[in-house]
């Protein structure tokens, strides 16, 4: 569950697979490196039943816990975060591009 700075050197994104049989929305709990937490709905919004989002970038990330609890930081750190979904099994990708942006590297 690591996610990298969003103003880091590497792009990070993660992408929410829904492997249930019903659509439902992402419920995300995001940390901070003092262990800060923050708790956000996922705008991406409900995913169909088999379907997954687009790639997220963790910075959109970021913007949404930051617009759930303004005071919620980064700071320097890294992220993490939980994925919880009102549909099992939920699967989440995280993926980094190098920072010449011509390769992708998964955690």
């Amino acid at each position: 569950n690591l996610l990298l700075n969003p103003t880091g050197a590497y792009d990070n994104f993660v992408r929410v697979t829904n492997g249930g049989g019903v659509a439902g929305n992402v419920f995300v709990t995001m940390f901070n490196d003092a262990g800060d937490s923050v708790n956000f709905t996922l705008a991406a919004g409900p995913i169909a039943a088999g379907a997954s989002t687009d790639l997220i970038s963790v910075a959109t990330l970021y913007a949404e816990a930051q617009a759930a609890d303004a005071t919620f930081d980064v700071g320097t750190g890294k992220l993490r975060a939980n994925f919880t979904g009102e549909f099992d099994p939920i699967n989440v990708q995280n993926i980094s591009t190098s920072t010449d942006g011509t390769t992708f590297f998964t955690f």
